[in-house]
């Protein structure tokens, strides 16, 4: 028979259950976006960097061919200079780099969520506080190693989560 003191701290584990997994759903979502957003960006500065070049290329044998047109080598040189400053912008911000670390986020979240919720399933969390711990610790570990989430991505997912009715 649970004595009060038992049945409030299996009130207590509950709501830090809910929160952990309603946590780790949005953390889940939010490096998800993430990856998508850096992914993208990563592609059309790419993208950018190499038809400015292609451009470029161009425009320089069209002027050697009408080298009577002093616009079409200035064109030329203010196109390079983008295509270059594209190509130092990709290589400074690293953009696919920070998209592989968030889809390395996602697929580490995913894990944690799924084990978090076997456990609460199969009600082997509620009984032990190693799981706990263990949960608590594996969370910390992938928090300090996992890139950050911008604020508004963070919102975002917290909102796709609350707008689906999914807050355990």
């Amino acid at each position: 028979m649970l004595k009060d003191t038992d049945y409030k701290d299996h009130m207590d584990k509950d709501k830090v259950i809910a929160q952990w997994t309603k946590g780790l759903r949005i953390r889940h979502i939010a490096h998800s976006i993430s990856f998508s957003y850096y992914h993208r960006i990563d592609r059309i500065i790419g993208l950018l960097s190499t038809l400015i070049s292609a451009m470029v290329a161009t425009a320089i044998f069209s002027s050697f061919a009408q080298s009577e047109s002093r616009n079409i080598i200035i064109i030329a040189g203010a196109v390079s200079v983008l295509a270059t400053l594209l190509s130092a912008a990709a290589a400074f911000l690293k953009y696919g780099e920070l998209a592989e670390r968030h889809n390395n986020a996602v697929a580490q979240f995913g894990s944690l969520r799924r084990e978090l919720e076997t456990m609460v399933m199969n009600e082997t969390i509620l009984n032990d506080n190693m799981k706990f711990q263990e949960i608590n610790t594996k969370w910390s570990e992938l928090e300090k190693s996992s890139p950050a989430i911008p604020s508004k991505i963070y919102r975002k997912a917290s909102d796709r989560i609350s707008q689906s009715g999914q807050n355990t």
